[in-house]
């Protein structure tokens, strides 16, 4: 993952090297398997009566290893979007802009 975003220059880590990333494998971790026990329970009503048991316990298990794997970078962004409402930009968590939401100037050749 890059230090700052490409476009605004927004640091990505802010601050705290190894304890900031752990609330995003947190959201990771507990969006990942709300959504890998939340698809099986949802395919179990939708085909009461005769539920296929032995797919819904594959897929779940399937869901169970993927999904926070696939979440992993959404997750981290979130992450860090949570951060700023709580935490709003610090000078040091800029590069290039002084202010991210400042209307962009047309540089002049």
């Amino acid at each position: 993952m890059e230090d700052r975003c490409l476009t605004c220059g927004l640091a990505l880590e802010r601050g705290e090297r190894s304890d900031f990333w752990i609330g995003a494998y947190v959201f990771n971790l507990v969006a990942g398997e709300v959504l890998a026990i939340g698809i099986p329970i949802v395919w179990m009503i939708a085909s009461s009566p005769h539920q296929p048991w032995t797919a819904i316990e594959i897929v779940a298990a399937a869901l169970c290893v993927v999904l926070p794997f696939l979440f992993f970078p959404f997750s981290r962004t979130l992450w860090l979007a949570w951060d700023l409402s709580f935490r709003p930009i610090e000078p040091g968590d800029t590069g290039r802009l002084a202010d991210v939401n400042a209307p962009r100037r047309l540089e002049e050749k």
